[in-house]
């Protein structure tokens, strides 16, 4: 049985977690159904997450929320059959594109962000490691 100290992802113990950049992870509460979506505080409802797991799986989702969207807008093209734009000024070829990059920045994130790699180095954003400021 886990016990509150142990991340349901990567199953360490909060002591064995690095301390990266100053930030000391903990482990946090994540609602497997969101509260702003009907979800609540019941054992039932939780698990607990390492704070550099918690941030991945949100970033995650962000990403895969996004990707749904982008490829709505493009399979709507691709039923209006020789329409190129979707009066946004949105292009069918812009849409394709949309999808392909932010199928390759979860591809990114999940390597940056392995069980093995998130022991060693805590969460990567997909920003803080490719994009230099």
């Amino acid at each position: 049985m886990k016990t509150r100290l142990e991340c349901s992802r990567c199953h360490h113990v909060i002591q064995e977690l690095p301390i990266i950049n100053g930030r000391h992870p903990t482990i946090e509460r994540h609602h497997i159904i969101f509260k702003c979506e009907g979800g609540d505080n019941s054992e039932s409802n939780l698990i607990y997450m390492c704070t550099y797991c918690h941030d991945f799986y949100h970033a995650e989702a962000d990403l895969l929320q996004q990707l749904s969207k982008e490829k709505c807008i493009y399979e709507k093209f691709k039923k209006k059959s020789g329409s190129i734009w979707d009066g946004r000024g949105v292009s069918m070829r812009k849409s394709r594109e949309r999808v392909r990059v932010l199928k390759n920045r979860i591809k990114v994130l999940n390597e940056l962000n392995s069980i093995d790699n998130i022991v060693i180095y805590g969460y990567r954003s997909y920003w803080t490691t490719y994009i230099v400021v």
